[in-house]
Formats: structure tokens, C-alpha cells, sequence
């Protein structure tokens, strides 16, 4: 136990800095092994029972198809610098 990270995460969630999702994120487990908190210490924290909450996918985007782009038919010609007076 690490209780430099516990000490900051009930700093910042006291101060509503974070609210009890983000705290959640913190909590170690077994699809989070770098969480720094542990369930009990979110409780401790939060005074909610820790539940690992799933979190819905969002909807998938349509594949955007390129658009056929017309080619330029005009050449391009390059700008010469001018020389500043004073």
C-alpha cells in the first residue's frame, strides 16, 4: 500500500476535484493492475461500496469512403519573394 497515492486521491475527491467515476479508475483490480487504491481504500474514501462498473462501448462510426478528387489541370506557378523597402 502506497499511502502517498491514498492520501492524494482522497485529497482531490474531497475537493471535488475528481468525482467517484474518476476515483473508481483508481481503484486496482484485476482489469486495472495499475490502479494505486484499493477497494477498500475507495470506500474509505468515497463511503461507497466498490463495484466495477462496465463501461458501454461507444457507437461505432461509419467508414468514411474517400471521394474521387479531380485532378488539377492548371499548373501552378511559384511565387517569387519580393524585396522590402524602406
Amino acid at each position: 500500500m502506497n499511502n502517498d497515492n491514498f492520501n492524494f486521491w482522497k485529497m482531490v475527491y474531497d475537493m471535488k476535484a475528481i468525482d467517484i467515476n474518476t476515483l473508481r479508475q483508481a481503484v486496482k483490480t484485476t482489469s486495472n493492475p495499475y490502479g494505486e487504491i484499493t477497494e477498500e481504500q475507495f470506500k474509505e474514501i468515497s463511503g461507497v461500496d466498490f463495484e466495477v462498473k462496465e463501461t458501454t462501448p461507444a457507437p461505432a462510426t461509419p467508414q468514411i469512403q474517400p471521394q474521387q478528387t479531380t485532378p488539377v489541370t492548371q499548373p501552378v506557378t511559384p511565387v517569387q519573394p519580393q524585396q522590402v523597402t524602406q
